[in-house]
């Protein structure tokens, strides 16, 4: 099933959520979806103790320090939504990037939720 954004990889380390919901309950507006799923990456990396991740103009995901930690990409039909977000736990999500251009976003980095966590919370 096609979805939205370029390769990826989803596996050992992530936490992977495919939410189906049926927009037209809700909004029927990808971009407002979109921006959905990163808000909700985002509320929950900084209960996580996760400071800084925020969104990127024009690119799709989250991000801390310039780096992508969480890839959001969906397909619609009908409204009703399939695939989701991919949030990089572990370093064990971050050596199967190495043969890709995550996203197609290419010279950017990828990191992980426990490389950048804030102990001190």
């Amino acid at each position: 099933i096609e979805r939205g954004g370029d390769v990826t990889y989803h596996g050992p380390g992530q936490l992977t959520v495919y939410p189906i919901l049926d927009l037209r309950g809700y909004n029927q507006d990808i971009h407002w979806y979109m921006r959905a799923l990163e808000e909700a990456i985002l509320l929950a990396l900084e209960k996580a103790g996760v400071a800084g991740a925020t969104r990127e103009e024009d690119v799709t995901g989250v991000w801390v320090s310039n780096k992508k930690i969480a890839a959001c990409g969906v397909k619609l039909k009908r409204w009703v939504t399939m695939h989701g977000v991919a949030v990089n736990v572990d370093m064990r999500s971050l050596e199967n990037f190495e043969g890709i251009v995550p996203c197609g976003l290419e010279g950017r980095e990828v990191t992980c939720v426990n490389d950048v966590i804030d102990d001190k919370q």
